[in-house]
């Protein structure tokens, strides 16, 4: 067979090829735009009479349309049938014809649906346009393949006619079987496309992260050994075939293959789509006729300042909002019966309790109040809006270490960012000075609540008080210390100490050591110790770190003088009155002592302390800046 022969057969079969595709293409292009386009204006005028019809009028209507949609696929849902775009449509007919009393609401999401179905069938028609250019490489590079091949194996000199037709028929068998394979594949990638309402958007991205990798691995873990099997058939057969030649022979299929992957990624990434606008349009539908729901999630099962937080946003917002609160079990849960918040309590935090808890409760918000429940919402987010809530600036936010990076990477799927501190802000190396999404709105603190639990109980009154856990962050050791040097310096002094922690055992030793146990009353863990700050002298924040300062906030509302450490949000509850704040416990000992044995510095002190109170942040401000990011994830 000469060169020129095979050259115009390769003309012959490629100019047919184009031929009988584009006679294919513009049979499919006349159907879609003159009856079935027809039909599509018809729903569009159907839609625009349900807009203003009556309920006799819509049911007329709903006859008409039934006649028109099955143009656009929508053909009426068998049983069993779940797939989305198959099922709503039909639902809402059915509802509308059976319900009078709730035909304006299912009126209005038929309407919603509809317009997306049009949306989606015009979508379709030019991805069916596209697809069809990947049909037409896909078949051009089988055909060029299999003529390459028979072209390779004449050039081969001494091979009979026989041996060409065996080789080419078992490159045929090994070429297909692979093609064969790959659309396997292809089919297993794509099954969980028509999965379940629920979970069809996992479904798809999961199918959406693998599609490529899977057709990619699925090639070459094929192909390799094909490739090797056809090498020893053809010199068993005596054709004596340049690797050179099956190389190129691969490329091209795997060529031909990945314009099939992209056509099967086109047509399903329209099923999508579509499928997700549904989704959506559902889930309004859905919160039409509820609360949003805002899910509180700590990893601490403690009663703290990041807990009374929580706390406090659900109980003031329950009117407006469904709240729940969701941590491992602890002594959190009575906090929780008492103010009777829903709690969805996880036997340890980790990531089944909270997809456990997600599939549960579904909520609209997920408001993480820490570093850990902020990066498995962020790391697990689905369906949800998503608020990062940090209450504290620990010295790992100020580099760049294991948690710092971790938070970063997951910091671009939070929605949201709220600090108590501006200072969390300039310390953290993860976050930018020019953040929009970054809140700082403090702690909220309920003064209401406050006085009133202030006067429950009587206690006597101390000369300073701790409250507080007793932890490295909060620094007890250091309150020990001052309680020391006072008793020295005064010999009659009286302190207390609230709370409980890991640093307990060790600082009972320390004040055994110091001989001061006697000096200081240790009063445990307190749900209510507004008697004893509202009874205190001096109230002493020793900590080494502080996001907010809650305690300083809550005994400003009691009038209680206060002395703290110049550290994070301390410095701006005290930005116009630097005097309560001390750089070192020596600076910290010498003011206490002043304010102890001067009644004229400390009446004067207690004052300001006073004009302090009435500038700080409501309850009702701090609630309103809360509802204005939870408002926003509605939109």
């Amino acid at each position: 067979m000469k060169i020129e022969t095979i050259i115009s057969s390769i003309s012959s079969i490629i100019t047919a090829s184009v031929s009988i595709v584009i006679c294919m293409w513009q049979g499919g292009w006349k159907y879609t735009t003159s009856p079935q386009k027809e039909k599509i204006e018809e729903i569009r005028k159907i839609v625009i009479q349900l807009n203003d019809a009556s309920y006799e009028k819509t049911v007329q209507l709903l006859q008409r349309l039934k006649t028109y949609i099955c143009c656009v696929e929508q053909t009426e849902p068998k049983d069993g049938d779940d797939f989305l775009h198959k099922v709503h449509i039909w639902k809402i007919i059915d509802k509308i014809e059976r319900t009078k009393e709730t035909y304006k609401d299912q009126k209005r999401l038929l309407i919603e649906y509809l317009n997306l179905l049009l949306a989606w069938n015009q979508n379709l028609i030019e991805k069916n346009i596209k697809n069809k250019i990947y049909k037409l490489i896909y078949s051009l590079l089988l055909i060029i393949i299999s003529i390459f091949f028979v072209f390779a194996l004449k050039q081969v000199k001494g091979i009979q006619m026989e041996s060409v037709i065996f080789g080419g028929i078992i490159f045929i068998i090994l070429l297909f079987g692979t093609i064969g394979w790959l659309e396997f594949c292809i089919l297993l990638s794509n099954i969980s496309v028509k999965g379940k309402f629920e979970n069809f958007q996992m479904g798809y991205k999961k199918r959406k992260r693998n599609f490529l990798i899977i057709i990619w691995l699925s090639y070459y873990l094929v192909s390799i050994p094909y490739f090797y099997l056809m090498k020893r058939i053809f010199d068993y057969i005596g054709i004596n075939m340049s690797e050179i030649y099956l190389f190129a022979i691969f490329v091209l299929a795997y060529i031909a293959m990945l314009t099939q992957s992209l056509e099967q990624a086109e047509r399903y990434m329209g099923i999508y789509n579509y499928n997700r606008a549904i989704c959506n349009v559902y889930r309004k539908y859905e919160k039409r006729n509820r609360k949003v729901r805002v899910l509180h999630l700590l990893k601490t099962n403690s009663f703290s300042g990041a807990e009374n937080v929580a706390i406090t946003i659900c109980r003031n917002l329950s009117d407006q909002y469904e709240c729940a609160y969701a941590s491992p079990r602890g002594e959190i849960s009575k906090w929780l019966e008492k103010e009777h918040i829903t709690y969805y309590p996880m036997e340890k935090f980790s990531t089944h309790e909270f997809k456990r808890i997600i599939k549960e409760f579904e909520p609209d918000i997920v408001h993480a109040h820490d570093f850990s429940a902020s990066v498995t919402a962020a790391m697990h987010k689905k369906d949800f809006y998503l608020i990062s809530h940090l209450h504290c600036n620990p010295p790992w936010i100020k580099k760049a270490g294991l948690k710092s990076i971790i938070y970063w990477m997951n910091k671009r799927k939070m929605d949201q960012i709220f600090l108590v501190s501006s200072s969390i802000q300039k310390e953290a190396v993860f976050f930018s000075k020019r953040e929009k999404r970054i809140h700082v709105i403090g702690n909220p603190v309920d003064e209401k609540q406050i006085l009133k639990k202030a006067q429950e109980y009587t206690v006597n009154s101390c000369d300073l008080l701790y409250v507080g856990r007793f932890t490295e962050a909060k620094n007890p050791k250091c309150f020990i210390n001052i309680v020391k040097e006072m008793e020295e310096k005064e010999k009659k002094i009286s302190a207390a100490m609230i709370g409980n922690g890991d640093l307990y055992e060790e600082c009972k030793s320390y004040m055994e050591n110091l001989q001061i146990s006697a000096t200081i009353a240790y009063e445990g863990f307190q749900e209510n110790p507004y008697p004893y700050m509202k009874e205190a002298k001096i109230l002493l924040i020793t900590s080494k770190w502080e996001g907010y300062g809650l305690v300083a906030r809550e005994a400003i509302t009691l009038g209680t003088p206060v002395l703290a450490m110049d550290v994070g949000g301390l410095h701006e509850i005290f930005k116009s009155m630097p005097e309560a704040l001390c750089k070192s416990e020596e600076e910290m000992k010498e003011k206490v002592y002043n304010l102890l044995i001067d009644q004229e510095v400390y009446s004067a002190y207690k004052d300001k302390i006073k004009i302090l109170q009435k500038t700080m942040m409501t309850l009702n401000t701090y609630l309103k800046s809360v509802k204005d990011v939870y408002e926003e994830s509605e939109s």
